[in-house]
Protein backbone atom coordinates (compact mmCIF):
# COMPACT_ATOMS: atom_id res chain seq x y z
CA UNK A 1 0.00 0.00 0.00
CA UNK A 2 2.73 2.62 0.92
CA UNK A 3 5.13 1.36 -2.16
CA UNK A 4 6.83 5.10 -2.97
CA UNK A 5 9.38 3.37 -5.32
CA UNK A 6 6.53 1.67 -7.22
CA UNK A 7 4.39 4.69 -6.96
CA UNK A 8 7.07 6.95 -8.11
CA UNK A 9 7.43 4.78 -11.21
CA UNK A 10 4.32 4.99 -12.12
CA UNK A 11 3.70 8.61 -11.80
CA UNK A 12 7.48 9.39 -14.01
CA UNK A 13 5.84 7.28 -16.87
CA UNK A 14 1.97 8.37 -16.61
CA UNK A 15 4.21 12.42 -16.55
CA UNK A 16 6.45 11.12 -19.63
CA UNK A 17 3.07 10.50 -21.57
CA UNK A 18 1.89 13.48 -20.98
CA UNK A 19 4.78 15.57 -21.21
CA UNK A 20 5.86 13.66 -24.47
CA UNK A 21 1.80 14.77 -25.89
CA UNK A 22 2.17 18.40 -24.31
CA UNK A 23 6.15 18.85 -26.19
CA UNK A 24 4.53 17.56 -29.26
CA UNK A 25 1.45 20.13 -28.64
CA UNK A 26 4.24 22.95 -27.88
CA UNK A 27 6.25 22.26 -30.94
CA UNK A 28 3.60 22.02 -33.29
CA UNK A 29 2.65 25.74 -32.07
CA UNK A 30 5.85 27.26 -32.26
CA UNK A 31 4.41 29.52 -34.87
CA UNK A 32 2.17 31.36 -33.28
CA UNK A 33 4.44 32.49 -30.64
CA UNK A 34 6.05 35.59 -32.89
CA UNK A 35 2.08 36.53 -33.42
CA UNK A 36 1.06 36.81 -29.77
CA UNK A 37 4.63 38.30 -28.98
CA UNK A 38 3.08 41.60 -31.83
CA UNK A 39 0.46 41.44 -30.68
CA UNK A 40 0.65 41.74 -27.01
CA UNK A 41 1.16 45.63 -26.29
CA UNK A 42 0.97 45.94 -22.30
CA UNK A 43 0.33 42.28 -22.05
CA UNK A 44 4.31 41.33 -22.97
CA UNK A 45 4.69 39.90 -19.38
CA UNK A 46 1.68 37.73 -19.93
CA UNK A 47 2.69 36.36 -22.60
CA UNK A 48 6.50 35.75 -21.47
CA UNK A 49 4.65 33.80 -18.28
CA UNK A 50 2.60 31.82 -20.97
CA UNK A 51 5.41 30.69 -22.33
CA UNK A 52 7.88 30.16 -19.68
CA UNK A 53 4.79 28.06 -18.22
CA UNK A 54 4.48 26.39 -21.53
CA UNK A 55 7.97 25.27 -21.50
CA UNK A 56 7.90 24.08 -18.60
CA UNK A 57 4.55 21.81 -18.64
CA UNK A 58 6.03 20.32 -21.60
CA UNK A 59 10.18 19.62 -21.57
CA UNK A 60 9.81 20.35 -17.63
CA UNK A 61 7.39 17.54 -17.59
CA UNK A 62 9.60 14.97 -19.60
CA UNK A 63 12.79 15.94 -17.72
CA UNK A 64 11.39 15.32 -14.61
CA UNK A 65 9.76 12.17 -15.56
CA UNK A 66 12.74 10.86 -16.58
CA UNK A 67 14.63 11.92 -13.70
CA UNK A 68 12.22 9.95 -11.46
CA UNK A 69 12.50 6.66 -13.38
CA UNK A 70 16.40 6.99 -13.13
CA UNK A 71 16.55 7.93 -9.33
CA UNK A 72 13.59 5.40 -7.86
CA UNK A 73 16.36 3.57 -7.03
CA UNK A 74 17.86 6.33 -4.65
CA UNK A 75 17.75 6.92 -0.83
CA UNK A 76 19.00 10.29 -0.85
CA UNK A 77 18.86 13.53 -2.32
CA UNK A 78 15.35 13.43 -3.75
CA UNK A 79 14.11 16.43 -1.76
CA UNK A 80 15.20 18.87 -4.74
CA UNK A 81 13.83 17.35 -7.50
CA UNK A 82 10.26 16.57 -5.63
CA UNK A 83 10.49 20.71 -5.64
CA UNK A 84 10.42 20.60 -9.76
CA UNK A 85 7.69 18.43 -9.88
CA UNK A 86 5.94 20.73 -7.05
CA UNK A 87 6.94 23.80 -9.70
CA UNK A 88 5.88 21.77 -13.10
CA UNK A 89 2.22 21.09 -11.19
CA UNK A 90 1.90 24.50 -10.18
CA UNK A 91 2.36 25.77 -13.68
CA UNK A 92 -0.23 22.93 -15.03
CA UNK A 93 -2.70 24.43 -12.80
CA UNK A 94 -1.58 27.75 -13.19
CA UNK A 95 -2.11 27.02 -17.52
CA UNK A 96 -5.39 26.36 -16.21
CA UNK A 97 -6.24 29.49 -14.80
CA UNK A 98 -5.18 31.27 -17.88
CA UNK A 99 -7.15 29.18 -19.91
CA UNK A 100 -10.48 29.96 -18.15
CA UNK A 101 -10.48 32.82 -20.35
CA UNK A 102 -9.61 33.02 -23.72
CA UNK A 103 -8.66 35.76 -26.05
CA UNK A 104 -11.99 36.83 -26.95
CA UNK A 105 -13.42 37.14 -23.07
CA UNK A 106 -15.27 34.19 -23.79
CA UNK A 107 -14.87 30.79 -21.48
CA UNK A 108 -12.80 28.23 -22.35
CA UNK A 109 -14.58 24.73 -22.58
CA UNK A 110 -14.82 22.71 -19.40
CA UNK A 111 -13.46 19.59 -19.92
CA UNK A 112 -10.48 21.11 -21.37
CA UNK A 113 -9.82 23.14 -18.19
CA UNK A 114 -10.32 19.82 -16.15
CA UNK A 115 -8.29 17.41 -18.67
CA UNK A 116 -5.04 20.34 -17.80
CA UNK A 117 -5.86 20.40 -14.28
CA UNK A 118 -5.47 16.79 -13.76
CA UNK A 119 -2.69 16.80 -16.01
CA UNK A 120 -0.85 18.97 -12.74
CA UNK A 121 -1.81 15.82 -10.12
CA UNK A 122 0.73 13.57 -11.95
CA UNK A 123 3.81 15.69 -10.97
CA UNK A 124 2.54 16.92 -7.42
CA UNK A 125 1.87 12.85 -6.52
CA UNK A 126 5.48 12.77 -7.99
CA UNK A 127 6.86 15.30 -6.06
CA UNK A 128 5.17 13.40 -2.60
CA UNK A 129 6.40 10.19 -3.83
CA UNK A 130 10.09 12.02 -4.18
CA UNK A 131 9.58 12.91 -0.56
CA UNK A 132 8.10 9.63 0.61
CA UNK A 133 11.28 7.90 -0.06
CA UNK A 134 13.70 10.28 0.65
CA UNK A 135 11.95 10.58 4.26
CA UNK A 136 11.24 6.71 4.45
CA UNK A 137 7.53 6.81 5.14
CA UNK A 138 6.63 3.15 3.99
CA UNK A 139 8.39 1.89 7.23
CA UNK A 140 6.84 4.85 9.69
CA UNK A 141 3.74 3.89 8.08
CA UNK A 142 4.15 -0.10 8.82
CA UNK A 143 5.55 0.98 12.75
CA UNK A 144 2.75 2.83 13.34
CA UNK A 145 -0.38 0.09 12.29
CA UNK A 146 1.37 -2.40 14.26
Amino acid sequence: MYNYRRNLLIFSIALLILGVLRSISFVMSLGVWPALFENAGEDIGMVIFYLVSDILTSFGAVISAIIGIVLRKKDKGLIKWSILSFIIGIMFLTNTFIAIGNSSGEYSSYSSRRAVAYMGAAPILQGICYIGVEKNWAEKMKKYQQ
